[in-house]
């Protein structure tokens, strides 16, 4: 039976939990994410976007190509996200058929707002070569070709300007055939154009993306930015094996336990982006402590903790997100002030903040752990039902989750198996995907 709490007070939203983010703000808290697990990559794929950018507005491009080109040059190698290869270089994946492209199509599947790019990340290692009928896109060349130009640059900003001309040269000869000569052309015009060598410092890196982005203006309405949200979990959950579907269980739970309390629908969504990005702290916590099969010591313990901290200090960098931060950052608090980072009692908890905690406590307790098995529905609910006895949790709230825990559970369990469905396409070039986030499968033979 679904339980409906139509006696509860009903929230509405304020102001201050308005949405209106442009698509380069949200694209800059994914590189936030990536920087911190994989700052190389992170790196490469930015001055990746900065190349492609310039060629593309020295071909003349127009605005909504520009745009496809930069967006998908600052994620194409987000494939590599949670790739276990042991690798010397970057150069070490520059094949036709790479496995890191098909991962990083498959992440971006089923996101309306990734759809332009989605074939140009498959194919960026495609050259002429590999093109026979000619099907690729320019806009899909100007990234490859950025790609490649990327891979031969220095590290070392001071020597950057320097070997200007020496790249100009290397590259031009070494792609010659292998992608259109109106790329090289227009590459080799940026030889003397001193801003472009010093855009591609990397101690300048976030500041160039943010000058020079072409999607500053282009706004996204708050489903646009829940995929974004939602990548973000993928990337979060990804980032330990044992909490792979967790953001995004929390963000669906917590969307579920909004309606049950009577919430409209434009809350019920920001309350599940909260969830997707309730964990983003975690990225900076070291995943042994976070993958521990025993019980962590006082110093680690204390460690883990600062991850709710962290979530509000990176999203705090965005004012459009202040009130959704504020959640996601909230969901260890407690009631009676024994929770964590601030020790706020329930005078300063809202009822999202509440919402938020109960369902990260309930999907963490009914889901594998290092250290232990998932806990039946029944044991979760008696530990959470102890915690409100005790004055940390809220009463109605719980008695939401109660109320509708098999429905719950149902739609946990729909996430846990099928939450990568639309990540299972049969994409061009005859590429199947397994279930698993990161391994595609070769089709099978005939």
């Amino acid at each position: 039976m679904v339980v409906i709490c139509r006696t509860l007070p009903i929230f509405r939203l304020t102001r201050t939990a308005s949405l209106d983010i442009s698509f380069h703000s949200a694209l800059k808290l994914v590189i936030d994410v990536i920087s911190a697990v994989n700052p190389t990559v992170s790196n490469h794929m930015q001055r990746t976007a900065c190349i492609a950018q310039e060629l593309a507005l020295r071909l003349n491009l127009s605005t909504k190509s520009q745009s496809t080109v930069f967006v998908a040059a600052l994620l194409h190698d987000i494939g590599m996200i949670g790739d276990a290869r042991q690798l010397d270089t970057l150069n070490d994946i520059d094949y036709y058929d790479d496995p890191h492209q098909q991962t990083g199509y498959q992440m971006l599947y089923g996101f309306k707002v990734f759809k332009p790019i989605r074939d140009i990340i498959l194919h960026h290692h495609q050259h002429m070569d590999n093109d026979p009928e000619g099907k690729a896109s320019l806009e899909q060349y100007i990234v490859a070709f950025a790609d490649c130009v990327e891979r031969m640059l220095p590290t070392d900003d001071k020597q950057l300007f320097a070997c200007a001309s020496d790249i100009i040269r290397q590259a031009t000869e070494k792609y010659r055939g292998h992608f259109p000569d109106q790329i090289l052309t227009a590459f080799r015009q940026l030889e003397n154009q001193d801003y472009f060598w010093f855009r591609l410092e990397l101690s300048g890196l976030r500041r160039v993306t943010d000058i020079i982005s072409p999607v500053k203006v282009t706004h996204l309405d708050i489903d646009q930015f829940r995929e974004i949200c939602l990548l973000i979990a993928r990337i979060v959950d990804k980032y330990s094996s044992f909490t792979v579907t967790h953001s995004i269980i929390v963000g669906a739970v917590a969307r579920r336990l909004a309606k049950q309390y009577g919430m409209g629908l434009r809350e019920q969504k920001l309350i599940e982006i909260a969830g997707y990005l309730h964990d983003l702290g975690k990225i900076y916590v070291p995943v042994t402590i976070i993958e521990k099969a025993a019980q962590l010591n006082e110093k680690e313990f204390s460690r883990m903790k600062g991850h709710s901290y962290k979530t509000g200090e990176i999203l705090s960098e965005y004012p459009a997100l202040s009130t959704v931060a504020q959640w996601a950052e909230h969901h260890h608090e407690r009631l009676d002030g024994s929770g964590y980072p601030y020790h706020l009692t329930k005078a300063y908890l809202d009822i999202p903040s509440r919402i938020l905690a109960i369902a990260d406590i309930f999907t963490a307790l009914t889901e594998d752990r290092p250290y232990r098995k998932g806990m039946s529905n029944e044991q979760a609910l008696a530990i959470i039902r102890q915690e409100v006895d005790e004055g940390k949790l809220d009463a109605d709230i719980y008695q939401c989750l109660a109320g509708n825990v098999a429905l719950i559970d149902c739609g946990m369990e729909t996430v846990r198996k099928n939450y990568l469905k639309k990540s299972l396409p049969r994409p061009a070039g005859g590429i199947q995907f397994s279930t698993s986030m990161f391994v595609p499968i070769p089709l099978p033979t005939k």
